[in-house]
């Protein structure tokens, strides 16, 4: 589909994601985020630009010998005229290794 054939973008969507902080995760963040925002219908360039900078919060926090969280929250949301990209990570341990806080 070409350029004049695209839609405007939506006018409102919002997307929440929550991924576990394993090596195993690391590509569903940065495909998911490349189809919702080429769906959304946002220029080729910005969806590049979205998904990198998603995956490089993602693998910083997932490939590390410490491995200081559980879950990654990802939240991409969009308004007639923004988007709203926002990423949280989640359960980051109390102690030593392999023991986390506790609701």
């Amino acid at each position: 589909m070409g350029d004049a054939e695209n839609p405007a973008p939506m006018a409102s969507l919002s997307l929440d994601v929550t991924v576990p902080c394993e090596p195993w995760y690391l590509p569903l963040p940065r495909r998911l985020t490349e189809r919702t925002v080429e769906y959304i219908g946002y220029h080729e360039a910005l969806c590049e630009e979205v998904a990198q900078t998603i995956d490089h919060a993602v693998h910083g926090v997932v490939e590390t010998d410490e491995r200081p969280y559980n879950v990654v929250e990802l939240r991409l949301a969009t308004t007639a005229d923004d988007m709203l990209v926002r990423i949280r990570y989640f359960g980051a341990p109390v102690g030593g290794k392999g023991q986390t806080a506790t609701e």
